[in-house]
């Protein structure tokens, strides 16, 4: 059964919407991050894996932004297409894409410890 999408705005009013969710995403993330630094130990409590779970929230938001600048197309129509992919197309495609991450991920890790 084809799904009905609804017409895209502009790629280039997604991207910035897409770059406004990154912005705010990293914005509260960083927010919440300083402030568990800073009041946490004021009060004699430190911050443990299970308390970063609520910073999450905003970080996931700031990817699906992430998402809608790489692509040019909203959150959700690249959801809708990529559950229209076969299933071994979406495993070779989220291997893809976690090794691409990871590379990355090492890479700036790499830059930031030669420095």
């Amino acid at each position: 059964m084809p799904h009905l999408i609804p017409p895209a705005p502009p790629l280039k009013n997604i991207r910035r919407k897409g770059l406004v969710k990154v912005a705010l995403g990293l914005a509260i993330f960083g927010a919440g991050l300083a402030i568990a630094h800073i009041v946490l130990p004021y009060f004699g409590q430190q911050l443990t894996p299970p308390g970063l779970i609520p910073l999450g929230l905003p970080g996931a938001y700031a990817l699906a932004g992430l998402i809608e600048v790489i692509t040019g197309m909203p959150f959700l129509e690249v959801a809708l297409r990529w559950d229209q992919l076969k299933g071994w197309q979406r495993g070779a495609l989220g291997t893809l894409i976690v090794l691409i991450a990871a590379t990355v991920i090492l890479w700036i890790f790499t830059l930031a410890v030669a420095d």
